[in-house]
């Protein structure tokens, strides 16, 4: 990518995510669905707010949105069924005793 377009994307795009950091976030450290969801919306609002709204990515971004009440309706199903699930910080595993057999 080239700087001009760097710069003109932190001009518009005061917050920045992408599918790449979502994955890390999701691998790392996030536990909470809602923080999913509020992620790939940020995703596709940040891409409208960048490309041209005929552009083929404002287009993909319009559909990925169509998702979010969906996504939302299951993070408030799991929020209902399992809500002592949704707020357990993740930690790093504890290793696993080796049994003597």
């Amino acid at each position: 990518m080239s700087t001009e377009f760097l710069e003109q994307y932190r001009r518009v795009v005061t917050q920045p995510m992408d599918f790449a950091s979502m994955r890390k976030r999701l691998t790392s450290y996030v536990t909470c669905p809602r923080t999913v969801v509020d992620d790939f919306r940020l995703i596709c609002s940040n891409a409208l707010a960048f490309h041209p709204s005929d552009s083929p990515f404002a287009a993909e971004a319009t559909k990925l949105l169509k998702v979010v009440p969906w996504l939302e309706a299951q993070v408030g199903k799991l929020e209902r069924e399992r809500p002592e699930s949704l707020s357990t910080p993740r930690s790093t595993p504890t290793p696993t005793a080796k049994v003597e057999s």
